[in-house]
């Protein structure tokens, strides 16, 4: 009769492990699914702030572009007029 309340009494033990074991994962899953969901909130962020950035992005890469296609011709006139200014 002993022994099998010691075995109760371990399985109980047991058990109570087990329970407090279940709800420490149950609080990790919580804590990471609301990581999750700041996280999605901060890409969604990003994403506007990038999108809107995307219009400057365009802008400053077309003037670049112009700029590095008239930089060769203004390099030439410019050695241009200066040899004709010192002839």
């Amino acid at each position: 009769y002993q022994q099998a309340e010691h075995k109760l009494s371990d399985a109980k033990s047991q058990l109570t492990t087990i329970d407090q074991q279940l709800s420490g994962l149950t609080q990790q899953r919580e804590q990471s699914l609301a990581d999750i969901e700041r996280l999605k909130a901060e890409q969604a962020e990003q994403n506007q702030a990038l999108e809107s950035l995307r219009p400057q992005l365009i802008e400053l890469t077309d003037k670049r572009d112009n700029y590095k296609r008239n930089e060769q011709p203004l390099q030439r006139a410019w050695h241009e007029a200066q040899n004709n200014l010192s002839r």
